[in-house]
């Protein structure tokens, strides 16, 4: 039942997700050992899965769509059809990054961790943005986040969803392409 109401949250919040779970060759890499693969998940890949997966390691790609200006340790990566995006969180054993690496592909090692919120979280999410992002109102990503954030409210007070998991990674090792 978890992972039912895991995976119907997530099917909620990031649009239609495609069942097609093969890899390609580029989905494919060699370690730094050069003996073992690494396949790494697309999101629609990771977030399918999502609830079986949560508080493992997991290795995933993206682009890099958006890198934090006010700390630079955390980045948000987006899928082929840009519908899903997952944050990336640095922590303090990496370098800030720059924004110059936005549009590069992110190949991510770490910990996916869920994050369960209930409409009083959802509220201080959106009251949070609100302070962090002062002076940018009229950005579309400001509008796009708070629309977003407004509309999984909606949903859980009218009741159809119970409450919003949100998903992170804690990065152990990332590298750019």
């Amino acid at each position: 039942m978890k992972a039912i109401i895991s995976i119907a949250i997530a099917m909620l919040f990031l649009g239609s997700c495609t069942n097609n779970t093969q890899r390609t060759k580029t989905d494919v890499a060699q370690t730094s050992k050069g003996t073992d693969t690494v396949s790494y998940y697309t999101l629609d890949e990771l977030f399918l899965h999502a609830g079986e997966l949560s508080g493992t390691t997991v290795h995933v790609k993206g682009i890099i769509d958006h890198v934090c200006k006010h700390s630079g340790k955390r980045f948000k990566i987006i899928g082929g059809n840009e519908t899903l995006e997952l944050k990336i969180e640095l922590g303090d054993k990496f370098p800030t990054c720059d924004p110059t690496i936005v549009g590069k592909i992110a190949k991510i090692t770490g910990k996916l961790v869920p994050v369960i919120l209930n409409a009083d979280d959802v509220k201080k999410w959106e009251a949070h943005i609100r302070e962090n992002h002062k002076g940018e109102e009229d950005t579309d990503q400001f509008n796009e986040e708070i629309e977003q954030v407004q509309k999984i409210l909606s949903q859980i007070e009218l009741g159809k969803i119970p409450y919003y998991v949100q998903y992170h990674v804690e990065a152990g090792q990332y590298t750019l392409e």
